[in-house]
């Protein structure tokens, strides 16, 4: 390919986390499931109740704040996925 190598969004983000396993008082909602990133089923999506359990599975900058953004936006596309899925 004649294109520099280089990370994007999707990889750096969407395709970088998983879900933490559930703390006391952060048990999932009846018809929630628990999964890893990336799974297919409705309870493995990212919510905002489950923000704080989203983390990237590899740190490139090694700075908290960039934590806190890969939680973010994770947690951003998966209320998106969420909201397209209830309108169709």
């Amino acid at each position: 390919m004649d294109r520099p190598s280089r990370f994007g969004v999707a990889e750096l983000l969407l395709y970088n986390w998983r879900l933490l396993p559930p703390l006391g008082g952060d048990e999932p909602a009846e018809g929630e499931g628990e999964g890893e990133g990336g799974a297919e089923g409705e309870g493995d999506r990212p919510s905002l109740r489950r923000m704080r359990r989203v983390v990237p599975c590899q740190r490139f900058v090694c700075f908290e704040e960039e934590d806190w953004f890969v939680r973010l936006h994770v947690t951003l596309a998966g209320e998106a996925v969420r909201g397209f899925l209830d309108t169709s």
